[in-house]
């Protein structure tokens, strides 16, 4: 299927004039970007794709995400709105091979609104990302309610991206275990507590895309939603027994499809409409992904649901 359109709708980017908005940049950034330098050569970028039939890729902020750069609240707004109107920029000269979602962070939900509509509105992109707890403080905190409302009028979906766990075991940096699975494992917290809180289901029409193919949810679904509905008997009936289907009603990307079981089981629990090719570039192995995909034990028009056709339907591109 080489020759199936393929849209990512989950890559990473350093826009030029984010990049050089710090007098001291941070070191993360600084040694991602030496590393990696397809986080800032867009040209290089453009030809990798090229190569792998990647007609556009859904670009977004690499990590530190803006809660970890530890700025004041100021600094914070400044470093965010240079973020997104780089993306703006970096999309905008790209001949349509880019498009742009905004970050926020939603320490400051005023803000977060103000900005996360700005981008929507002024700078037309297709969602806004945000990470998985802010401080600690998990995302279905009823603080943070207002800003889903508002993401659910501006009709446009939220990328869920993972961050570290607060308050962990210090010895998590040890092997990098605090991203090897301390990510997931954040990511899996987050998404129990947006069904757990009532989230999703006071805002049904709400999209969420979620990094690294949902993470725990495709092998742990049925223990997790089994102790939703029983945790707490107001909870079960307000929720009426469906935190499964809530659960399930994530979507998700291919970044970890890498590793062909967690692709096969994610598939399994989401199904193919729920699922879009996306590659956590320049971290993912693109072209991997791409060969796992093409042998999935599916149909040739699943697969190109996966590749483009879900991120059309739901992106509205």
């Amino acid at each position: 299927m080489s020759g199936t359109e393929k849209i990512d709708v989950f890559s990473h980017v350093y826009p030029e004039s984010y990049f050089n908005f710090f007098s001291r940049r941070p070191a993360m950034i600084a040694e991602q970007a030496e590393r990696l330098p397809e986080l800032i050569n867009m040209k290089d970028r453009i030809h990798i794709m090229d190569g792998l039939n990647i007609s556009r890729e859904i670009i977004s902020l690499a990590l530190p995400d803006i809660d970890d750069l530890e700025i004041d609240s100021q600094k914070s707004q400044e470093v965010m709105m240079a973020a997104n109107n780089g993306m703006h920029e970096t999309a905008k000269q790209s001949g349509g091979r880019f498009l742009a979602i905004g970050t926020v962070s939603l320490a400051d939900p005023d803000f977060a609104i103000n900005e996360a509509t700005r981008c929507i509105r002024d700078l037309k992109m297709l969602g806004i990302q945000i990470v998985s707890n802010v401080h600690g403080e998990p995302l279905g905190s009823p603080r943070f309610e207002p800003f889903y409302t508002a993401m659910e009028k501006l009709g446009k979906p939220i990328w869920v991206h993972p961050t570290f766990m607060r308050q962990s075991y210090p010895w998590l940096r040890e092997f990098n275990a605090g991203i090897m699975v301390g990510w997931d494992f954040d990511t899996t917290l987050a998404l129990i507590h947006l069904v757990g809180s009532g989230v999703t289901k006071r805002h049904r029409s709400l999209k969420f895309i979620i990094h690294h193919l949902g993470s725990l949810l495709p092998l742990l679904g049925g223990r997790i939603s089994t102790f939703l509905d029983n945790s707490d008997p107001g909870r079960k009936q307000d929720l009426n027994s469906e935190s499964l289907s809530y659960l399930k009603s994530f979507y998700v990307d291919t970044a970890e499809g890498m590793w062909m079981p967690w692709l096969r089981s994610a598939l399994d629990f989401f199904d193919t409409d729920h699922i879009m090719f996306g590659t956590d570039f320049p971290w993912g192995d693109s072209g991997q992904i791409i060969n796992n995909i093409e042998n999935l034990a599916i149909s040739q028009q699943e697969k190109r649901l996966i590749f483009s056709g879900n991120a059309r339907r739901i992106l509205g591109i």
